[in-house]
C-alpha cells in the first residue's frame, strides 16, 4: 500500500496518474483543468475530490484547505477571477440537491467563469450529483469524469473514471436514452479510502456548507412587495386600503392597484390589529 504526500493516506496507483497528468497538464503545458465528480447523496464524492485535490496540490506547490472549498457559485466566481494558479473545489453536491433547480442564469455564470479563468491555470473540481445537469459546452470543457458510487455492500467511494473523449459518448447516450451507462464508457475503476478528517477541518467545513444552506433557504423566500409603499406612513396606507375597501373594491384587485402582494398586505394587516 502506498501512502502519499505529508498526510500519509492511501491513494491508489490508478488515481495517482490521473491527479498526476493533471498535474501534468497545469504545470508543464501552463493549462487549466476540469474534473467532475458525480454520484447520488452520501456516495463518497466530497471525501474522493478532497483526496484528489490535496494530492495535486502537494505535487504542483499549490496549497489547498477548506479555504479553496466552496458552496456559494458567486463567492467561487469571484475568488477563481482573483487569483491565478489555485486548487477550486466546489461542492455543490454537499447540499443535498437543494440548489438542483439550477437557472439558465447560473449556468451561464459557471460557463463564463471557466472562460475568463482560463488563462489563470486553475484547476476546478466540480461536486455535482449528476454530470448531466451541468450545461452541454461544461461538460466539453471536462478533462475527465469521476463517478462515485456505492458498491453492493453499500460501500461508499468507489469510482469509475471516464476519459474526456468517452465522457463526450456517455453524454451523448443520456441524451438519446436518459440513461447513463457509466459501465460502458469507463476506462477504469477503483476505491478510495476515507481520508476527509485527515486533509481538512472539518469544523470549518461543517460551518461552511451550514451557512451556505441557510443563505439558500433564504434566497428561496419569496419576497414582499411594498413598491412604492415603502417607507410610507403608517396611516396613509391604511386610508388607502380602506378607501378602496369602501369604495367595493376585492382583494385582488386591492393587490393590483395597490402594487403589492398578499404577504405584504398580511403583515400590514398584523400591524393595524
Amino acid at each position: 500500500m502506498v501512502l502519499v504526500t505529508d498526510k500519509q493516506y492511501y491513494l491508489d496507483g490508478y488515481t495517482q496518474k490521473i491527479c498526476d497528468s493533471i498535474v501534468d497538464r497545469v504545470q508543464k503545458r501552463k493549462q487549466d483543468i476540469l474534473v467532475i465528480f458525480d454520484g447520488r447523496e452520501g456516495s463518497g464524492k466530497t471525501n474522493a475530490s478532497v483526496a484528489c485535490a490535496y494530492y495535486i496540490g502537494k505535487q504542483s506547490g499549490r496549497p489547498f484547505s477548506e479555504e479553496n472549498m466552496f458552496f456559494d457559485l458567486d463567492a467561487m466566481i469571484k475568488f477563481a477571477g482573483s487569483t491565478k494558479e489555485q486548487i477550486i473545489l466546489w461542492d455543490e453536491a454537499a447540499l443535498g440537491g437543494l440548489s438542483s433547480d439550477w437557472s439558465n442564469k447560473n449556468q451561464r455564470k459557471l460557463k463564463a467563469m471557466l472562460m475568463v479563468c482560463r488563462k489563470s491555470r486553475h484547476v476546478f473540481l466540480f461536486n455535482v450529483p449528476r454530470f448531466y445537469r451541468l450545461n452541454g459546452d461544461i461538460i466539453e470543457r471536462a478533462q475527465c469524469l469521476m463517478h462515485i458510487y456505492e458498491n453492493d455492500k453499500e460501500q461508499p467511494g468507489n469510482f469509475m473514471f471516464i476519459a474526456a473523449d468517452y465522457l463526450s459518448g456517455l453524454y451523448i447516450n443520456w441524451k438519446s436514452r436518459k440513461y447513463a451507462d457509466y459501465w460502458k464508457f469507463k476506462k477504469l475503476h477503483g476505491c478510495f479510502t476515507w481520508v476527509l478528517p485527515q486533509l481538512i477541518n472539518e469544523k470549518v467545513y461543517e460551518a461552511a456548507k451550514d451557512a451556505a444552506i441557510l443563505k439558500l433557504a433564504t434566497d428561496d423566500e419569496p419576497k414582499e412587495k411594498a413598491g412604492r409603499w415603502a417607507g410610507k406612513d403608517a396611516l396613509v396606507i391604511k386610508n388607502t386600503y380602506f378607501n378602496l375597501k369602501e369604495r367595493g373594491e376585492n382583494t385582488t384587485n386591492i393587490l393590483k392597484i395597490m402594487d403589492i402582494d398578499r404577504k405584504t398586505l398580511a403583515r400590514w394587516n398584523k400591524e393595524w390589529v
